[in-house]
């Protein structure tokens, strides 16, 4: 809140919002509990989506819904990488260059046809977790790294960094186990949702 820095809305920051605190999920939960009553107002003022510098649009899952991940299909309780057809399909009529994605917290970048470049930086906190959604699966990373992108434009062209980090995740597993979020603890122990 007190970087200026470029935020959007997330479904978990929605359900924060739109929900009945008795019917929240753990997580929801947790952070409605968590969080004071200025950092619940400054999530209500975050748009759901976004459009950028050189026409780079923000937005969480797909443009048009924030629980459908972009760059992922669901098939066997697992996420392979989506099919160029698949991705467009979900982009819809949407025809910008440069787009930069979430949900899945899994890192990629993506060359479309038309030299449009989709990104998916990751996720610093948590690199694998299991959903219910559409149908059960899990999504894994692979190790307890954060992840981040730093992507810039020289001269019209889009270059995009992604970073890995190491960092003390033993600590977020703590609070995790101290939170009882045995499955938060899972992944933030190894970037699998079990062993």
């Amino acid at each position: 809140m007190r970087q200026d820095w470029i935020h959007i809305l997330g479904n978990h920051d929605r359900n924060f919002i739109n929900q009945n605190p008795n019917e929240q999920g753990l997580s929801d939960s947790y952070a409605f509990h968590s969080l004071n009553k200025n950092e619940k107002k400054w999530l209500t003022s975050l748009p759901s989506n976004l459009e950028i510098l050189n026409g780079l649009f923000l937005f969480h899952g797909t443009p048009s819904n924030d629980e459908i991940y972009l760059l992922e299909t669901i098939e066997n309780g697992r996420a392979r990488l989506a099919t160029q057809s698949e991705i467009m399909k979900r982009l819809g009529e949407l025809k910008l260059k440069d787009m930069l994605c979430g949900h899945s917290h899994i890192p990629r970048i993506v060359e479309l046809p038309r030299s449009r470049t989709i990104v998916n930086p990751g996720s610093v906190g948590l690199p694998a977790y299991d959903d219910e959604i559409s149908e059960y699966h899990i999504m894994e990373t692979g190790s307890p790294h954060a992840r981040y992108a730093i992507l810039e434009y020289q001269n019209n062209i889009l270059s995009v960094e992604m970073i890995s980090v190491s960092y003390d995740h033993q600590s977020a597993v703590k609070q995790a186990l101290k939170d009882k979020r045995l499955d938060w603890a899972q992944g933030l122990q190894s970037g699998y949702v079990s062993d």
